[in-house]
């Protein structure tokens, strides 16, 4: 089965409203792992998306490589987003990649997504952002963080 096509399907419809959608994806044992939490079934993943869309204005994911061994997949991807408490309510991207695990009946068994926190919520604040990207800059000159 090629289950590209269901992860950008599956990611590009969901809206955080849909919930129900998620059953035709998701196994209803499903473990979902991601750099906030590690949690285990359908319910709870649909009452994490369900509070993580709430101020989600738009998002999109563009997959850049997808890789397929048989039921695992790895997939890299930008997400596009707009969050109207961040980044001043305009859109950015952030790089990530998930890992899947798909059962015999096609349905993800395990979701493990990696994504830096920093770009994608941190960074966005107003002053806690401006701290951040200083000290990146720091470091990318090859500055220590303590001087």
């Amino acid at each position: 089965m090629d289950y590209k096509q269901k992860i950008e399907r599956a990611f590009n419809s969901f809206t955080g409203k849909n919930l129900e959608s998620l059953n035709s994806f998701y196994s209803p044992d499903v473990v979902f792992v991601d750099p906030v939490l590690e949690l285990r079934g359908l319910s709870r993943l649909k009452a994490y998306y369900s509070h993580a869309y709430e101020n989600v204005k738009s998002i999109r994911f563009e997959f850049t490589d997808t890789i397929q061994e048989g039921s695992k997949v790895g997939a890299s991807w930008i997400m596009h987003l707009q969050v109207s408490r961040l980044n001043g309510g305009k859109e950015y991207q952030v790089p990530g990649f998930s890992v899947f695990n798909f059962n015999a009946e096609g349905l993800i068994i395990y979701h493990r997504d990696y994504v830096d926190l920093g770009a994608m919520v941190y960074e966005r604040l107003p002053l806690q952002g401006q701290i951040i990207r200083a000290i990146k800059g720091l470091l990318k000159r090859g500055g220590s963080v303590a001087e």
